[in-house]
Protein backbone atom coordinates (compact mmCIF):
# COMPACT_ATOMS: atom_id res chain seq x y z
CA UNK A 1 0.00 0.00 0.00
CA UNK A 2 2.71 2.39 0.67
CA UNK A 3 4.26 1.85 -2.64
CA UNK A 4 1.34 2.16 -4.62
CA UNK A 5 1.02 5.58 -2.73
CA UNK A 6 4.00 6.72 -2.58
CA UNK A 7 4.01 5.81 -7.01
CA UNK A 8 0.99 7.58 -7.10
CA UNK A 9 2.16 10.75 -5.65
CA UNK A 10 5.34 10.83 -7.53
CA UNK A 11 3.21 11.03 -11.01
CA UNK A 12 1.10 13.51 -9.52
CA UNK A 13 3.52 15.79 -8.18
CA UNK A 14 5.26 15.47 -12.12
CA UNK A 15 2.21 17.16 -13.52
CA UNK A 16 2.49 20.72 -15.19
CA UNK A 17 0.13 21.79 -12.69
CA UNK A 18 2.68 20.95 -9.44
CA UNK A 19 5.99 22.22 -7.80
CA UNK A 20 7.97 21.01 -5.30
CA UNK A 21 9.38 23.43 -3.62
CA UNK A 22 10.79 21.54 -0.66
CA UNK A 23 10.49 18.51 1.22
CA UNK A 24 11.81 17.27 4.74
CA UNK A 25 11.87 13.95 6.53
CA UNK A 26 10.61 14.06 10.09
CA UNK A 27 10.83 11.01 12.31
CA UNK A 28 7.74 10.43 14.64
CA UNK A 29 8.55 7.41 16.96
CA UNK A 30 8.58 4.47 14.66
CA UNK A 31 7.30 6.19 11.58
CA UNK A 32 8.58 8.74 9.19
CA UNK A 33 6.51 11.54 7.98
CA UNK A 34 7.52 13.24 4.50
CA UNK A 35 6.47 17.12 4.65
CA UNK A 36 6.17 18.60 1.06
CA UNK A 37 5.73 22.60 0.22
CA UNK A 38 4.60 22.84 -2.91
CA UNK A 39 3.25 25.57 -5.90
CA UNK A 40 0.12 24.98 -7.98
CA UNK A 41 -1.73 26.72 -10.14
CA UNK A 42 -4.69 24.49 -9.07
CA UNK A 43 -7.20 25.61 -5.85
CA UNK A 44 -6.96 23.87 -2.78
CA UNK A 45 -10.13 21.85 -3.87
CA UNK A 46 -8.62 20.31 -6.57
CA UNK A 47 -4.95 19.88 -4.57
CA UNK A 48 -7.46 17.71 -2.37
CA UNK A 49 -9.06 16.27 -4.96
CA UNK A 50 -5.88 14.90 -6.28
CA UNK A 51 -4.70 13.52 -3.16
CA UNK A 52 -8.03 11.92 -2.58
CA UNK A 53 -7.44 9.64 -5.51
CA UNK A 54 -3.97 8.89 -4.78
CA UNK A 55 -5.05 7.67 -0.62
CA UNK A 56 -8.96 7.27 -1.32
CA UNK A 57 -8.60 6.70 2.97
CA UNK A 58 -7.16 9.74 3.67
CA UNK A 59 -4.85 8.32 6.36
CA UNK A 60 -1.39 8.63 3.91
CA UNK A 61 -1.98 11.35 2.20
CA UNK A 62 -3.36 14.92 3.65
CA UNK A 63 -3.14 18.60 2.54
CA UNK A 64 -2.21 20.40 5.91
CA UNK A 65 -2.37 23.95 5.18
CA UNK A 66 -2.70 26.24 1.88
CA UNK A 67 -1.84 29.94 1.13
CA UNK A 68 -4.21 31.18 -2.04
CA UNK A 69 -2.52 34.04 -3.42
CA UNK A 70 -6.06 36.26 -4.37
CA UNK A 71 -4.86 39.13 -5.97
CA UNK A 72 -3.06 37.48 -8.74
CA UNK A 73 -4.40 37.49 -11.70
CA UNK A 74 -3.55 34.92 -14.59
CA UNK A 75 -2.94 34.62 -17.90
CA UNK A 76 -5.18 32.45 -20.53
CA UNK A 77 -3.47 29.09 -20.35
CA UNK A 78 -1.77 27.55 -17.69
CA UNK A 79 0.93 29.42 -16.12
CA UNK A 80 3.71 27.88 -14.81
CA UNK A 81 3.76 27.17 -11.21
CA UNK A 82 6.07 28.90 -9.10
CA UNK A 83 6.57 32.29 -11.32
CA UNK A 84 3.25 34.38 -11.16
CA UNK A 85 5.00 37.99 -10.94
CA UNK A 86 4.05 41.40 -9.70
CA UNK A 87 6.08 43.84 -11.29
CA UNK A 88 9.58 43.03 -10.55
CA UNK A 89 8.59 40.60 -7.54
CA UNK A 90 8.19 36.73 -8.19
CA UNK A 91 6.44 34.37 -5.85
CA UNK A 92 9.01 31.82 -7.12
CA UNK A 93 11.81 33.71 -4.68
CA UNK A 94 9.23 34.08 -2.09
CA UNK A 95 8.14 30.12 -2.19
CA UNK A 96 11.50 28.81 -2.13
CA UNK A 97 12.94 31.22 0.89
CA UNK A 98 9.67 30.08 2.94
CA UNK A 99 10.29 26.58 2.06
CA UNK A 100 13.74 27.17 3.47
CA UNK A 101 12.65 28.30 6.62
CA UNK A 102 9.85 25.22 7.10
CA UNK A 103 12.60 22.92 6.46
CA UNK A 104 15.07 24.28 9.07
CA UNK A 105 11.91 24.61 11.33
CA UNK A 106 11.53 20.77 10.73
CA UNK A 107 15.03 20.43 11.49
CA UNK A 108 15.25 22.52 14.69
CA UNK A 109 12.37 20.87 15.70
CA UNK A 110 14.14 17.70 15.58
CA UNK A 111 17.17 18.59 17.41
CA UNK A 112 15.84 20.36 20.38
CA UNK A 113 13.17 17.32 20.61
CA UNK A 114 16.90 15.40 21.14
CA UNK A 115 18.21 18.28 23.33
CA UNK A 116 15.15 17.90 25.57
CA UNK A 117 16.10 14.22 25.86
CA UNK A 118 19.69 14.23 26.71
CA UNK A 119 20.03 14.82 30.04
CA UNK A 120 23.79 15.32 30.27
CA UNK A 121 24.34 16.15 33.79
CA UNK A 122 21.95 13.34 35.00
CA UNK A 123 23.45 10.42 32.98
CA UNK A 124 27.10 11.65 34.13
CA UNK A 125 25.64 11.31 37.78
CA UNK A 126 24.52 7.81 36.65
CA UNK A 127 27.85 6.76 35.33
CA UNK A 128 29.78 8.12 38.49
CA UNK A 129 27.35 6.58 40.96
CA UNK A 130 28.31 3.36 39.40
CA UNK A 131 32.10 4.06 39.58
CA UNK A 132 32.77 0.14 38.72
CA UNK A 133 34.81 0.54 35.54
CA UNK A 134 36.16 4.03 35.09
CA UNK A 135 37.67 3.57 31.86
CA UNK A 136 33.99 2.56 30.58
CA UNK A 137 32.99 5.60 32.71
CA UNK A 138 35.22 8.02 30.66
CA UNK A 139 34.18 6.46 27.14
CA UNK A 140 30.11 7.04 28.29
CA UNK A 141 30.88 10.70 28.93
CA UNK A 142 32.87 12.06 26.66
CA UNK A 143 29.96 9.99 24.18
CA UNK A 144 27.83 11.91 25.49
CA UNK A 145 29.58 15.39 25.57
CA UNK A 146 30.16 14.63 21.40
CA UNK A 147 26.51 14.19 21.17
CA UNK A 148 25.71 17.04 22.79
CA UNK A 149 28.55 19.09 21.04
CA UNK A 150 27.41 17.95 17.75
CA UNK A 151 23.69 19.19 18.68
CA UNK A 152 25.08 22.11 19.11
CA UNK A 153 27.10 22.70 16.35
CA UNK A 154 23.73 21.85 13.88
CA UNK A 155 22.04 24.32 16.40
CA UNK A 156 24.63 26.98 15.10
CA UNK A 157 23.98 25.90 11.15
CA UNK A 158 20.26 26.00 11.83
CA UNK A 159 20.66 29.76 13.24
CA UNK A 160 22.76 31.11 10.19
CA UNK A 161 20.02 29.38 7.81
CA UNK A 162 18.04 31.23 9.44
CA UNK A 163 19.18 34.40 9.24
CA UNK A 164 19.89 33.79 5.42
CA UNK A 165 16.52 33.06 4.87
CA UNK A 166 15.05 35.78 7.25
CA UNK A 167 16.95 38.27 5.29
CA UNK A 168 15.84 37.34 2.04
CA UNK A 169 12.38 36.96 3.32
CA UNK A 170 12.49 40.90 3.80
CA UNK A 171 14.39 41.49 0.70
CA UNK A 172 11.92 39.92 -1.21
CA UNK A 173 8.61 41.38 0.80
CA UNK A 174 10.26 45.04 0.30
CA UNK A 175 10.45 44.63 -3.71
CA UNK A 176 6.97 43.43 -3.40
CA UNK A 177 5.99 47.05 -1.75
CA UNK A 178 8.50 48.73 -4.45
CA UNK A 179 6.97 50.73 -7.18
CA UNK A 180 7.71 53.64 -9.75
CA UNK A 181 8.51 56.89 -8.09
CA UNK A 182 6.03 58.31 -11.36
CA UNK A 183 3.33 57.52 -8.80
CA UNK A 184 4.34 59.90 -6.58
CA UNK A 185 3.65 62.71 -9.77
CA UNK A 186 0.07 60.91 -10.98
CA UNK A 187 -1.62 63.87 -11.58
CA UNK A 188 0.76 66.56 -10.66
CA UNK A 189 1.10 67.57 -14.35
CA UNK A 190 -2.57 68.49 -14.61
CA UNK A 191 -2.72 69.97 -11.54
CA UNK A 192 0.33 72.40 -11.62
CA UNK A 193 -1.26 73.86 -14.85
CA UNK A 194 -4.94 74.59 -13.59
CA UNK A 195 -2.86 76.29 -10.49
CA UNK A 196 -0.45 78.29 -12.77
CA UNK A 197 -3.50 78.88 -14.82
CA UNK A 198 -5.95 80.37 -12.34
CA UNK A 199 -3.10 82.73 -11.49
CA UNK A 200 -2.34 83.72 -14.80
CA UNK A 201 0.70 82.43 -14.81
CA UNK A 202 2.74 79.49 -17.59
CA UNK A 203 4.27 77.22 -16.26
CA UNK A 204 6.52 73.87 -17.65
CA UNK A 205 6.87 70.86 -15.37
CA UNK A 206 9.84 68.99 -15.67
CA UNK A 207 10.37 66.12 -13.81
CA UNK A 208 13.96 63.81 -13.38
CA UNK A 209 14.01 60.36 -12.10
CA UNK A 210 10.83 58.80 -11.91
CA UNK A 211 12.20 55.29 -12.84
CA UNK A 212 13.76 54.86 -9.47
CA UNK A 213 11.86 52.37 -7.10
CA UNK A 214 10.63 53.39 -3.80
CA UNK A 215 8.09 52.02 -1.17
CA UNK A 216 4.50 52.48 -1.73
CA UNK A 217 3.97 53.51 1.56
CA UNK A 218 6.53 56.04 1.55
CA UNK A 219 5.17 57.96 -1.62
CA UNK A 220 1.54 57.63 -0.19
CA UNK A 221 3.02 59.68 2.44
CA UNK A 222 4.54 62.21 0.88
CA UNK A 223 1.44 62.86 -1.56
CA UNK A 224 0.66 65.88 0.02
CA UNK A 225 3.92 67.18 1.36
CA UNK A 226 4.94 67.54 -2.03
CA UNK A 227 1.64 69.16 -3.04
CA UNK A 228 2.04 71.74 -0.66
CA UNK A 229 5.69 72.00 -2.01
CA UNK A 230 4.68 72.63 -5.14
CA UNK A 231 2.21 75.86 -4.58
CA UNK A 232 5.34 77.23 -2.69
CA UNK A 233 6.57 77.16 -6.11
CA UNK A 234 4.17 78.33 -7.62
CA UNK A 235 3.81 81.45 -5.36
CA UNK A 236 7.18 81.59 -5.92
CA UNK A 237 6.45 81.93 -10.07
CA UNK A 238 5.83 85.33 -11.31
CA UNK A 239 2.86 86.10 -12.96
CA UNK A 240 2.57 86.14 -17.61
CA UNK A 241 3.29 89.77 -17.52
CA UNK A 242 5.69 90.31 -14.51
CA UNK A 243 7.82 88.01 -15.89
CA UNK A 244 7.97 90.06 -19.64
CA UNK A 245 8.33 92.66 -17.98
CA UNK A 246 11.00 91.59 -16.29
CA UNK A 247 12.87 90.26 -19.77
CA UNK A 248 12.43 86.81 -18.54
CA UNK A 249 10.96 83.69 -20.55
CA UNK A 250 7.03 83.93 -20.14
CA UNK A 251 6.96 80.51 -19.76
CA UNK A 252 8.47 79.42 -15.93
CA UNK A 253 10.13 76.53 -15.23
CA UNK A 254 8.89 74.29 -12.20
CA UNK A 255 11.40 70.96 -11.77
CA UNK A 256 10.93 68.48 -9.63
CA UNK A 257 13.99 65.48 -9.10
CA UNK A 258 13.38 62.44 -7.61
CA UNK A 259 16.47 60.74 -6.17
CA UNK A 260 17.38 57.38 -4.06
CA UNK A 261 20.44 56.79 -2.37
CA UNK A 262 21.22 53.95 -0.11
CA UNK A 263 18.80 54.92 2.23
CA UNK A 264 16.85 57.67 1.40
CA UNK A 265 14.45 59.18 -0.95
CA UNK A 266 14.79 62.83 -1.75
CA UNK A 267 12.27 65.00 -3.63
CA UNK A 268 14.36 68.39 -4.95
CA UNK A 269 11.93 71.16 -6.38
CA UNK A 270 13.59 73.99 -7.88
CA UNK A 271 11.64 77.22 -10.00
CA UNK A 272 12.83 80.25 -11.49
CA UNK A 273 10.32 82.77 -9.95
CA UNK A 274 11.03 85.80 -7.74
CA UNK A 275 11.01 83.70 -4.81
CA UNK A 276 10.45 85.66 -1.47
CA UNK A 277 10.04 89.11 -0.41
CA UNK A 278 13.66 89.79 0.30
CA UNK A 279 13.06 92.76 2.35
CA UNK A 280 10.46 91.68 4.48
CA UNK A 281 11.98 88.03 4.96
CA UNK A 282 15.15 90.18 6.09
CA UNK A 283 13.12 92.09 8.67
CA UNK A 284 11.52 88.93 9.78
CA UNK A 285 14.41 87.04 10.46
CA UNK A 286 16.13 90.13 12.68
CA UNK A 287 12.79 89.72 14.93
CA UNK A 288 12.86 86.28 15.07
CA UNK A 289 17.03 86.27 16.22
CA UNK A 290 16.37 88.55 18.95
CA UNK A 291 13.37 86.60 20.23
CA UNK A 292 14.08 82.99 19.61
CA UNK A 293 17.84 82.35 17.93
CA UNK A 294 19.47 82.54 21.46
CA UNK A 295 17.49 79.35 22.66
CA UNK A 296 18.14 77.56 18.94
CA UNK A 297 20.40 75.06 18.54
CA UNK A 298 23.65 76.52 18.12
CA UNK A 299 24.32 74.09 14.57
CA UNK A 300 20.89 75.85 13.45
CA UNK A 301 21.97 77.53 10.11
CA UNK A 302 20.19 81.10 8.85
CA UNK A 303 18.53 79.64 6.01
CA UNK A 304 16.50 77.01 8.24
CA UNK A 305 15.67 80.35 10.75
CA UNK A 306 12.24 80.30 8.38
CA UNK A 307 11.75 76.47 9.35
CA UNK A 308 11.34 77.00 13.31
CA UNK A 309 8.27 77.48 15.71
CA UNK A 310 7.68 81.18 15.78
CA UNK A 311 9.25 82.61 12.81
CA UNK A 312 5.19 82.96 10.74
CA UNK A 313 4.52 82.76 7.09
CA UNK A 314 6.90 83.98 4.84
CA UNK A 315 5.60 86.75 2.02
CA UNK A 316 6.69 85.76 -1.86
CA UNK A 317 6.90 89.13 -4.15
CA UNK A 318 3.51 89.55 -5.00
CA UNK A 319 2.99 90.61 -1.45
CA UNK A 320 -0.28 89.07 -1.43
CA UNK A 321 0.84 85.25 -1.05
CA UNK A 322 2.68 83.54 2.25
CA UNK A 323 3.22 80.28 3.81
CA UNK A 324 4.05 78.92 7.03
CA UNK A 325 6.80 76.65 6.72
CA UNK A 326 6.81 75.13 10.90
CA UNK A 327 3.96 72.75 10.76
CA UNK A 328 5.15 70.94 7.10
CA UNK A 329 8.43 70.75 8.88
CA UNK A 330 6.87 68.93 11.71
CA UNK A 331 5.33 66.33 9.72
CA UNK A 332 8.19 65.37 7.06
CA UNK A 333 10.53 65.02 10.73
CA UNK A 334 7.95 62.89 11.68
CA UNK A 335 8.43 60.84 9.12
CA UNK A 336 12.22 61.04 9.93
CA UNK A 337 13.32 63.38 7.39
CA UNK A 338 14.65 66.89 6.96
CA UNK A 339 12.99 69.70 5.49
CA UNK A 340 15.41 72.74 3.47
CA UNK A 341 14.82 75.47 1.46
CA UNK A 342 17.59 78.08 -0.53
CA UNK A 343 16.64 81.19 -1.40
CA UNK A 344 18.93 83.90 -2.81
CA UNK A 345 17.75 87.07 -3.62
CA UNK A 346 20.40 88.10 -5.62
CA UNK A 347 20.02 85.85 -8.00
CA UNK A 348 17.05 84.87 -10.18
CA UNK A 349 16.93 81.10 -9.70
CA UNK A 350 14.21 81.28 -7.46
CA UNK A 351 13.48 78.80 -4.84
CA UNK A 352 15.18 75.63 -3.80
CA UNK A 353 13.57 73.10 -1.91
CA UNK A 354 14.90 69.21 -0.29
CA UNK A 355 12.93 66.89 1.34
CA UNK A 356 14.88 63.53 2.30
CA UNK A 357 13.13 61.12 4.15
CA UNK A 358 14.79 57.57 5.33
CA UNK A 359 13.68 54.50 3.15
CA UNK A 360 11.54 52.29 5.63
CA UNK A 361 13.88 49.02 4.35
CA UNK A 362 17.14 49.39 2.60
CA UNK A 363 19.47 46.42 1.80
CA UNK A 364 22.95 47.11 1.06
CA UNK A 365 26.62 45.76 0.94
CA UNK A 366 28.45 46.65 4.49
CA UNK A 367 31.92 46.62 5.53
CA UNK A 368 31.38 46.10 9.56
CA UNK A 369 33.83 47.21 11.66
CA UNK A 370 34.55 47.24 15.59
CA UNK A 371 35.10 50.61 17.14
CA UNK A 372 35.06 51.02 21.06
CA UNK A 373 33.12 47.38 21.30
CA UNK A 374 30.44 49.56 19.00
CA UNK A 375 30.05 47.56 15.47
CA UNK A 376 29.25 50.13 12.41
CA UNK A 377 28.43 49.41 9.17
CA UNK A 378 29.59 51.28 6.77
CA UNK A 379 28.30 51.01 3.06
CA UNK A 380 30.77 49.36 0.52
CA UNK A 381 30.79 51.77 -2.27
CA UNK A 382 31.46 54.53 0.26
CA UNK A 383 34.75 52.87 0.67
CA UNK A 384 38.01 53.86 -1.16
CA UNK A 385 40.95 52.34 0.77
CA UNK A 386 41.89 50.37 3.83
CA UNK A 387 44.88 51.03 5.20
CA UNK A 388 47.01 50.90 8.00
CA UNK A 389 49.08 53.77 8.86
CA UNK A 390 52.38 54.83 11.32
CA UNK A 391 51.85 57.10 13.83
CA UNK A 392 54.51 59.79 11.37
CA UNK A 393 52.00 60.00 8.62
CA UNK A 394 49.69 62.04 11.00
CA UNK A 395 50.07 65.92 10.59
CA UNK A 396 48.21 68.44 11.85
CA UNK A 397 47.57 71.23 9.39
CA UNK A 398 47.74 74.92 10.73
CA UNK A 399 45.66 75.95 7.92
CA UNK A 400 42.49 74.06 9.38
CA UNK A 401 42.77 75.53 12.49
CA UNK A 402 44.85 72.05 13.59
CA UNK A 403 42.84 69.79 12.47
CA UNK A 404 44.56 66.64 11.94
CA UNK A 405 44.98 64.45 8.80
CA UNK A 406 46.41 61.20 7.44
CA UNK A 407 49.09 62.05 4.99
CA UNK A 408 48.66 59.26 2.33
CA UNK A 409 50.75 59.07 -0.94
CA UNK A 410 51.31 62.83 -1.48
CA UNK A 411 47.77 63.73 -0.36
CA UNK A 412 46.36 65.11 3.35
CA UNK A 413 43.11 63.31 4.19
CA UNK A 414 41.33 64.48 7.35
CA UNK A 415 40.43 62.55 9.98
CA UNK A 416 37.05 61.63 11.76
CA UNK A 417 37.06 60.05 15.25
CA UNK A 418 34.09 58.38 15.64
CA UNK A 419 32.72 57.23 18.73
CA UNK A 420 34.87 58.74 21.32
CA UNK A 421 37.76 57.26 19.16
CA UNK A 422 41.12 58.34 20.25
CA UNK A 423 44.79 57.18 18.65
CA UNK A 424 47.11 55.74 21.02
CA UNK A 425 50.98 55.34 20.37
CA UNK A 426 50.23 51.77 19.04
CA UNK A 427 52.23 50.95 16.02
CA UNK A 428 49.78 50.23 13.16
CA UNK A 429 46.54 51.90 13.01
CA UNK A 430 43.84 50.74 10.58
CA UNK A 431 42.32 53.22 8.77
CA UNK A 432 39.52 53.05 6.54
CA UNK A 433 39.42 55.81 3.70
CA UNK A 434 35.86 56.51 2.88
CA UNK A 435 34.16 59.29 0.21
CA UNK A 436 31.56 61.70 1.72
CA UNK A 437 29.97 64.61 0.54
CA UNK A 438 28.79 65.78 -2.74
CA UNK A 439 32.21 66.54 -4.43
CA UNK A 440 33.65 63.53 -3.80
CA UNK A 441 35.64 64.39 -0.98
CA UNK A 442 37.88 61.87 1.48
CA UNK A 443 38.23 61.22 5.04
CA UNK A 444 40.17 58.95 7.35
CA UNK A 445 37.97 57.11 9.88
CA UNK A 446 39.93 54.85 12.19
CA UNK A 447 38.96 51.54 13.46
CA UNK A 448 39.97 49.54 16.24
CA UNK A 449 39.16 46.53 13.84
CA UNK A 450 38.15 44.71 10.58
CA UNK A 451 34.93 42.07 11.40
CA UNK A 452 33.64 41.25 7.46
CA UNK A 453 31.61 42.80 4.51
CA UNK A 454 27.96 40.99 4.36
CA UNK A 455 24.63 42.32 3.10
CA UNK A 456 21.82 44.15 5.74
CA UNK A 457 18.98 45.42 5.56
CA UNK A 458 18.56 49.04 6.98
CA UNK A 459 16.15 50.11 9.82
CA UNK A 460 15.82 53.76 10.02
CA UNK A 461 15.99 55.93 13.23
CA UNK A 462 13.23 57.57 14.49
CA UNK A 463 12.31 59.49 17.66
CA UNK A 464 14.59 60.93 19.20
CA UNK A 465 17.04 59.25 17.76
CA UNK A 466 16.76 60.78 14.34
CA UNK A 467 18.78 63.11 15.59
CA UNK A 468 21.84 60.83 16.05
CA UNK A 469 24.46 62.35 14.03
CA UNK A 470 26.37 60.43 11.40
CA UNK A 471 24.04 57.61 11.70
CA UNK A 472 21.30 56.90 8.81
CA UNK A 473 19.91 53.58 10.83
CA UNK A 474 20.32 50.14 12.24
CA UNK A 475 20.56 46.94 11.08
CA UNK A 476 20.86 43.08 12.45
CA UNK A 477 24.22 41.29 11.36
CA UNK A 478 24.61 37.87 10.66
CA UNK A 479 25.74 36.90 13.89
CA UNK A 480 22.50 38.60 15.60
CA UNK A 481 24.75 41.59 16.95
CA UNK A 482 23.44 45.01 16.51
CA UNK A 483 25.47 47.36 13.88
CA UNK A 484 24.93 51.39 13.40
CA UNK A 485 25.27 52.00 9.44
CA UNK A 486 26.75 55.62 8.87
CA UNK A 487 25.78 58.01 6.89
CA UNK A 488 28.74 59.22 4.99
CA UNK A 489 27.08 61.84 2.93
CA UNK A 490 26.63 63.93 6.29
CA UNK A 491 29.89 62.62 8.18
CA UNK A 492 32.06 65.79 7.44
Amino acid sequence: QYEEVATGFYSWSQSEEIEIITNFTVLKEDRSLFDFLIASTWNAEEVARGLVNIDPSGTLLRLRDHVLRSDVVQSAGTAQAGTVSAGNFSTAGLMETVGDLVSVQAMLHHVTHSFSKLDLLDRIDQEMKKGEDWKQVRVTIQDELEAWKRHTTVLGQLENEIGVSVGRLQELVHQADAVSASELMNGVEDWVGDRAAEHKKSVRLLVEGEGVEVERGLLEKLHQPLRELLEVSLCSIESVVERMEQGKSSTAELTVRLHKSHDRFEVIIGDDGGGFDAQQLQQQMARWQEQYATTAKPSLEQSDWLLQDGFGAVSFHDGESSFEFSPLRKRIEAMGGSLRIIHDAKTERGLQVWVSVPLSMAVINGLVVLIRSVRYVIPVHFVRRIVQIRPDQLVYASADGGQQMLHLDGSLIPLKLLAGMELGDQERQLMVVVEVGDQGELVACPVDELIDQQQVMIRPLKGVLSDVRDASGVAVLGDSEVGVVLRLESIH
